[in-house]
């Protein structure tokens, strides 16, 4: 089971990755009530029957790990958003890609924790070239389409493409810490504005 909500984005992410995409864009916010994220891609998308099939713990594909014959991302992220009074909603076209929305009410005792998020982003960096993230505070994410904080102080916006370009890379050990030092300060900075 995942302990922590990050790992929920990782897991979509990764499928992401895995459906071909070459452009993944991460949208996470916090208020005091919820943690909402939707995690949207160009890739593959499914039709409405693969749709349905993704819920079930007890279908897989075939193709994307053919040593398994159970895929358990998605059953445990709709079992584990349900129980804590959240939500999840999938939508996806077939051949233009997947928007996978979740929610978890930050009062419910059933709720995990978010978990490292400058880790959860350096992590999903490594997944795909394409990633672009936006982390936000007290508006309506859902609404907002784009991956700019439109000047608000209470979210912050990354590419992958800006860290590589100012860091030359993420291979090294250096620029990896280098980001992860950017990414904590982004997030202290989130905090102390909610204070």
């Amino acid at each position: 089971m995942h302990a922590e909500i990050c790992d929920f984005i990782l897991d979509i992410v990764q499928n992401a990755v895995e459906a071909g995409s070459s452009r993944i864009e991460v949208f996470l916010r916090e208020t005091e009530r919820i943690i909402e994220c939707r995690v949207q891609d160009n890739g593959r998308g499914m039709t409405a029957e693969e749709l349905k099939a993704a819920r079930d713990p007890f279908y897989t594909d075939g193709t994307k790990h053919a040593e398994r014959s159970i895929g358990m991302g998605i059953p445990f992220l709709v079992q584990a958003a349900g129980s804590a009074g959240g939500s999840v909603d999938i939508k996806s076209e077939k051949g233009k890609g997947t928007e996978c929305c979740f929610s978890f009410d930050r009062k419910n005792l059933d709720t995990p924790p978010l978990g490292d998020v400058p880790g959860t982003f350096l992590t999903a960096c490594s997944l795909s070239n394409s990633l672009s993230f936006l982390h936000a505070g007290e508006f309506d994410l859902i609404l907002n389409r784009s991956l700019t904080t439109n000047g608000r102080e209470d979210s912050y916006a990354v590419a992958r493409s800006e860290l590589t370009e100012a860091l030359d890379g993420l291979e090294t050990a250096g620029s990896l810490s280098l980001a992860r030092i950017y990414f904590t300060s982004l997030e202290k900075s989130l905090r102390d504005r909610e204070k």
